[in-house]
């Protein structure tokens, strides 16, 4: 494999459609955090999509590749968020830029492929361009050839069609002539392939240059020009150190190192390989250690420095040891993503006869497995129905048995108890009383008659003897003939004389529906008639509770009173509209299948 130090330049040559201004780590974290602090908008988000895919490009020249991963990930999330698809393309670019600079090639090649994919469903030719030209590269970077060239081809023609594809053209061009100096040992095609991406890099990306020299300097070097090799390598670093790339001097230091050793200049080759070493030490970098303790070996060896020699020669065997460690498993990897896609592909393309009647005897066992599936579900359905109708009657049973304890409770505790605070005001002498004392003691006891009587009516209302004896029917006209007696708005009821005895569920939840509701007319409507209308189609009954009320303002939206309703119409497989305009009144229409009790359906 070649020396990884070369990948970094993936990022600054796949800035797709952003400026060539450059900025600071500090800027661009300062545009991050500004963008990330304002509301939430869908020009807001794609900014910050390109923020972030900015701010890794500048994030990963100081700090170690997978730090870049959380926001090209973030970047991903808003722009799916979005469905903004060209921010979905651009950071998946740079987590493939990432994944390739931290030697995951594997997981960039994933990233690169699908991708690539998006890019040709959506026609967009720019991005299949870059992506073609970032898996070139990864291949590239595992040795992989054959799979690296036909991609860096691609982009090359994509390039001939799309000008802003014009400095990754570029970038293909350098990479594959490369490839052609490894793979097919012509160091004479890459310097024309070479020689054409510096004459782009010239008029479009001077700040490439100094990558696009140090290429050009190995293949001089490969051609025995080494005084054209050494003025290259001089290009290469003034272009570096001017565009602030410093971080690929060691790469550099690493060829001139090269060259000189091919020059047979093992002096000036230990020179350039120690300082190759401080940089690759500095920078963690084992591919630039390795090289530099290899030239080093070989150009003390030639100099007679044996000692020196077998020192430099240990520390590369231990140095390549581990990296042919890793690289066996980057290369394991890439068999296996090779493996996966090749099977695919032999899936697709084997397909025959045979292999269609074996995918209809699956699929007649998959409908098998599914039917034998779905009669397991629907056995499982009817006795989970069976078990929510018994849950739904000891529920009924037990609500009943609770507003019978309750009625009671009311009745005979607090009703006794104001009773018998009413027969103590009347035993009271009221001749010793003042004129004021007894327009005090005449309020109370009219108070106190009045919430004895409020006691019995709402005791009585919470669970009436006659819905369970009489119906649903007569239950609500003693009802409104009651809320007529004791308030001052008038009810009416319709339509009750057709209806028959329902089940006791329903009858239940459909009598304390219309008690709550009667009760917010009264409480909050401010209205002067009500109504209760019944009507029947179709097996479904359409109970209407309606008032000429304030209208919007009659009912709260935020009472448990109104909660429990639905939940009663919910448990009814039942459906409640709400019809208010505002002086206009309010109209509850419920409507609930017609459920007959036994005694009912049996007569029917």
């Amino acid at each position: 494999m070649k020396p990884t130090l070369s990948i970094i330049v993936v990022l600054a040559l796949m800035t797709p459609r952003l400026s060539a201004q450059t900025a600071t780590v500090e800027t661009k974290w300062a545009t991050v955090r500004r963008l990330e602090a304002q509301p939430a908008t869908h020009h807001r988000d794609t900014t910050l999509v390109r923020a972030y895919t900015d701010f890794v490009l500048e994030l990963v020249k100081k700090e170690p590749a997978d730090s870049g991963l959380i926001y090209t990930d973030k970047a991903y999330a808003l722009a799916e968020g979005r469905n903004w698809q060209p921010g979905i393309l651009l950071a998946l670019l740079r987590k493939a830029s990432c994944l390739n600079i931290a030697n995951r090639h594997y997981e960039a090649i994933r990233i690169g492929l699908r991708g690539l994919k998006l890019a040709e469903q959506q026609g967009d030719l720019y991005y299949q361009g870059v992506f073609h030209r970032s898996l070139g590269n990864n291949y590239d970077m595992l040795d992989n050839y054959d799979r690296a060239i036909p991609h860096y081809e691609a982009c090359l023609q994509l390039s001939e069609r799309v000008p802003a594809l014009l400095r990754t053209r570029a970038s293909a061009l350098v990479e594959l002539g490369d490839a052609y100096r490894f793979f097919y040992k012509r160091p004479d095609r890459a310097k024309v392939l070479i020689e054409q991406a510096i004459a782009i890099y010239r008029t479009a990306d001077s700040s490439s240059l100094g990558y696009a020299y140090d290429y050009y300097g190995q293949v001089l070097t490969d051609l025995k020009l080494f005084r054209q090799a050494e003025e290259s390598f001089t290009r290469s670093g003034q272009y570096l150190r001017q565009s602030g790339k410093e971080y690929l001097m060691p790469e550099l230091l690493l060829h001139e190192a090269e060259l000189y050793a091919a020059w047979k200049n093992h002096l000036k080759a230990i020179t350039k390989a120690r300082a190759c070493l401080g940089l690759s030490l500095r920078k963690k970098s084992l591919y630039g250690q390795r090289g530099s303790y290899r030239i080093l070996y070989a150009s003390n060896k030639e100099l007679g420095r044996l000692d020196a020699a077998l020192a430099d020669h240990e520390q590369f065997v231990t140095l390549n040891d581990s990296l042919n460690e890793t690289n066996n498993n980057q290369r394991f990897q890439s068999v296996r993503a090779d493996y996966e896609q090749q099977t695919q592909q032999d899936t697709i393309n084997r397909l025959t006869i045979d292999r269609q009647r074996q995918t209809q005897w699956l699929l007649l066992g998959g409908l098998t497995v599914l039917l034998v599936f779905s009669g397991y579900v629907f056995y499982n359905n009817r006795q989970l129905r069976r078990k929510n109708r018994a849950i739904s009657a000891a529920g009924l049973q037990g609500q009943t048995l609770e507003r019978q304890r309750v009625a009671a409770d009311l009745h005979d505790t607090l009703g006794t108890t104001l009773s018998a605070l009413h027969w103590n005001l009347e035993a009271m002498d009221k001749t010793n009383l003042s004129a004021v004392e007894q327009t005090v003691y005449a309020t109370i006891s009219q108070q106190v008659s009045q919430a004895y009587n409020d006691v019995r009516l709402l005791s009585h209302n919470l669970l009436p003897d006659e819905l369970a004896k009489q119906g649903l029917a007569v239950t609500l006209q003693n009802l409104v003939d009651k809320m007529n007696r004791n308030t001052p708005v008038h009810f009416r009821l319709t339509g009750a004389n057709d209806l028959p005895r329902l089940d006791r569920q329903t009858e239940f939840e459909l009598y304390s529906i219309c008690l709550e509701l009667l009760n917010n007319t009264i409480k909050h409507a401010h209205a002067t008639e009500g109504h209760i209308t019944l009507s029947q189609e179709h097996g479904i009954l359409t109970v209407t509770v309606g008032d000429n009320g304030t209208g919007r303002d009659n009912q709260r939206t935020d009472g448990w009173g109104l909660h429990n309703i639905a939940a009663r119409v919910e448990s009814l497989a039942g459906t409640w509209v709400v019809d208010s305009t505002l002086g206009g009144g309010v109209q509850n229409r419920i409507s609930v299948p017609i459920r007959l009790s036994d005694r009912a359906s049996s007569q029917t």
